[in-house]
């Protein structure tokens, strides 16, 4: 619950694409109990009932209001940093739409899709491509916990291809669930 909680603030203060990271997690969830439905992973591993009680709740929310007010005051120095954290919103919600930033890749355009993360991969990250080319068994025949992360892979990939606005930092957090996936694709042939 702590890692959890914690996790999310550190996501909150490093940059405004938290959201599309939590959009992805929440995607993979839901996609995942329905394929479960379908094709259920082998071990099926069970829901574990929380240990938390209400307490623990209210505390690890309130170390994280605590720690983000902390952050965007200035440690509590300038609250008006509070009230920037929301007006960073609405600059980044208009980012990438338009021909302002510089940032943007349209030469590597298909419709919606922007191939320019796969470039990349193919250029410059192997490991990253082959664990995106492991996500394809994984989903039909992987672990509950691989499933997910392979879905949430092939869904935080997708979102970063579809929004037009691309910066190289993006790609920390676009390529380490693949690392993961390739380690795990590794290990089972190992095995």
């Amino acid at each position: 619950l702590y890692t959890i909680f914690l996790s999310f603030a550190g996501m909150i203060i490093t940059k405004e694409t938290w959201i599309i990271s939590v959009l992805a997690v929440i995607l993979a969830f839901c996609t995942l109990f329905l394929w479960q439905k379908v094709i259920p992973s082998k071990p099926n591993t069970p829901w574990h009932h929380r240990r938390w009680r209400i307490p623990d709740f209210l505390l690890a929310l309130l170390i994280v209001i605590f720690a983000l007010v902390a952050f965007f005051s200035g440690f509590f120095r300038d609250f008006s940093g509070i009230a920037k954290f929301f007006e960073a919103f609405s600059a980044w919600s208009h980012t990438g739409f338009g021909e302002t930033s510089g940032h943007e890749k349209h030469a590597q355009q298909i419709g919606f899709f922007n191939y320019y993360w796969l470039s990349l991969m193919v250029r410059y990250e192997w490991p990253a491509l082959l664990g995106l080319l492991a996500c394809i068994p994984l989903i039909f025949r992987g672990s509950t916990l691989r499933r997910f992360l392979a879905l949430y892979a092939i869904a935080i990939l997708c979102a970063y291809s579809i929004i037009p606005y691309k910066t190289p930092w993006l790609i920390i957090t676009l390529l380490w669930p693949f690392f993961l996936l390739l380690g795990g694709a590794i290990f089972d042939l190992l095995r």
